[in-house]
């Protein structure tokens, strides 16, 4: 029988708590789990459950308990939309009553945030990540509400080298990129002050005045609109892409 999950009064489960890997080698796709939960929040009996989800899709698993983890029997993410990497939930349940009870809890947890690993950009406004995009070379995500992610197809071969290297590629996908970034960003908030209760969009926000005079604050749309524009004019002209282009083509 199925528990019915009390959601009150939860304690904060970490990013470093939790180190979850992706295996995008199999298919269907499959994760594995690790844990190091602070002993301080006393979770020990709890059970763990990690909860996969992208778009309307999701699908749970049992890691036994905080004091003894277990690995479940599959982690095959047969019933996840991988049309992007999944981001994943981390649940500890007290099961002791009759209806189980959430003690804890961590959303927008990502495969790969494992900090003993070198991730080059894991404190980048932009994360880059290679997935299977099908017929399109990038996208940039929003499917997290704390960040955006920039997506690169990993099924077209030397891509991440080129992109790596490349002024070219650079050139194509970065500014536009960083056009639909701002984009989101004028169309969910009416003024700087509004930004500045979600820290991530407000240093989008500082990032994008550190390269222009002007602020977009207290602007007509147009106006802002016409802001992103010089934003995303100044950051191509930082990084000199046209020129760069231009050589990159002649090469």
């Amino acid at each position: 029988m199925k528990k019915t999950i009390n959601y009150t009064s939860r304690q904060k489960i970490l990013k470093s708590e939790v180190f979850i890997t992706l295996n995008e080698t199999t298919t269907p796709s499959s994760f594995s789990a690790s844990f190091e939960f602070d002993k301080k929040k006393k979770l020990d009996g709890a059970k763990i459950y990690i909860e996969a989800h992208h778009r309307e899709t999701r699908q749970r698993f049992c890691f036994g308990t905080v004091g003894l983890p277990t690995v479940p029997s599959s982690t095959s993410l047969d019933e996840v939309d991988m049309s992007a990497p999944p981001l994943f939930r981390v649940l500890i349940v007290d099961e002791s009553g009759v209806h189980g009870k959430i003690i804890a809890s961590g959303d927008q947890f990502r495969a790969g945030n494992d900090p003993s690993k070198d991730h080059s950009s894991r404190d980048s406004l932009l994360p880059l990540r290679y997935c299977d995009l099908r017929s399109r070379v990038w996208r940039l995500s929003f499917e997290s509400e704390d960040s955006f992610e920039l997506q690169l197809n990993n099924q077209i071969p030397g891509l991440k080298q080129l992109v790596d290297a490349n002024p070219v590629y650079q050139a194509l996908i970065l500014p536009a990129a960083l056009q639909q970034v701002f984009l989101y960003i004028l169309f969910q908030y009416d003024s700087l002050e509004e930004t500045k209760e979600r820290d991530y969009f407000s240093k989008w926000v500082q990032f994008g005045q550190s390269l222009v005079s002007t602020s977009f604050d207290d602007f007509s749309e147009h106006k802002r609109i016409l802001w992103i524009d010089d934003v995303i004019e100044a950051f191509s002209a930082q990084h000199d892409f046209a020129k760069k282009m231009i050589g990159g083509t002649n090469e």
